[in-house]
């Protein structure tokens, strides 16, 4: 027999996690019959039988029969005391704020591999929100129908594409085709290169101007670091291992032939070596400290050989 417990899914306090222990006074009000009644029959909030996830408690589930998805729930602040098996009411997001299903997007999205590529990344960015960016590669027409094809269906999995911050890099003898069938669409049009999450995409010439204003950033942060150094060697080492270098590798290993550019920062992050140790440390040592912990070293930072292929 289920048992009937009406609660309301409340868009604010939703994404709040913590711990299994919540106190009542961070859970919000059970609704009334009447108001409950009242948002059923006016189609503001909508009735349905909860489902958690057994591998993840902090995930429930509710199921929409006429769209054939499933309502996400994240957080116990969003269930509001619901078990596994409860018939809940709940109410929506805003369209802008729905979490986008990738894999029911990207299937959406039937290209012809011959003439497109695309691909969807998935990041956790603030609050537990699911955050998406989606990105193509091929000829123009199918990079314009695919556009289209984003416009038309993404809103329906939640994603909505935003033209003002989407770019479309083209060879120059391209572009004069590009700029008339992207005309309208507010997509900005670029021939020399962008930012590419962590990395860069583009020409030579732009690749090399980029990277050199990003290490000459870089050494500054070191050089900030090599200051705490001297009297917190220990939280600087696992700012420098932990934190950094994880935005060095990523760019070494998204981009090939930058060895040359990136020494101003190794030499920098050698001298931190230097530091730790009190004393200038013999290339050999830090050939060792360069290794990961399970053959001696404590993963230094080399972001002059980091292999592209990895």
């Amino acid at each position: 027999m289920v048992r009937k417990t009406y609660t309301n899914f409340d868009v604010q306090e939703s994404w709040k996690t913590s711990t299994v222990c919540l106190s009542t006074k961070t859970l919000r009000e059970h609704w009334s019959l009447q108001k409950i009644t009242s948002c059923l029959k006016a189609k503001e909030a909508f009735l349905g039988t909860i489902r958690v996830n057994p591998k993840n408690f902090e995930q429930a589930f509710v199921a929409d029969d006429n769209n054939h998805k499933d309502i996400l729930f994240l957080g116990l602040h969003s269930r509001n005391r619901s078990l596994p098996g409860d018939v809940v009411v709940y109410v929506l997001h805003s369209k802008s704020d729905w979490n986008v299903s990738i894999e029911q997007l990207a299937h959406a999205l039937q290209v012809e591999k011959h003439d497109l590529t695309t691909t969807l990344n998935r990041m956790a960015g603030p609050k537990q929100k699911i955050q998406d960016d989606a990105r193509g590669c091929g000829r123009i027409n199918a990079l314009l129908k695919w556009w289209q094809k984003i416009e038309a269906i993404g809103p329906m999995h939640g994603y909505f594409p935003n033209a003002m911050k989407t770019k479309l890099l083209m060879k120059p003898e391209w572009l004069n085709d590009a700029s008339v069938l992207f005309e309208g669409t507010n997509i900005e049009i670029i021939t020399e290169g962008t930012q590419l999450l962590g990395s860069v995409i583009g020409t030579e010439h732009f690749t090399t101007q980029y990277i050199r204003k990003l290490v000459t950033k870089w050494c500054t942060d070191i050089k900030r670091l090599i200051g705490v150094a001297v009297k917190e060697p220990h939280a600087v080492l696992a700012c420098l291992t932990k934190g950094l270098a994880s935005k060095y590798t990523f760019l070494c290993r998204t981009t090939q032939g930058i060895g040359e550019l990136m020494k101003p920062l190794q030499d920098y992050i050698d001298a931190i070596g230097s530091i730790l140790f009190g004393k200038p440390v013999e290339p050999s040592l830090l050939e060792v400290l360069k290794l990961p912990c399970r053959e001696g070293g404590i993963v230094f930072p080399d972001v002059v050989r980091t292999d592209p292929q990895y």
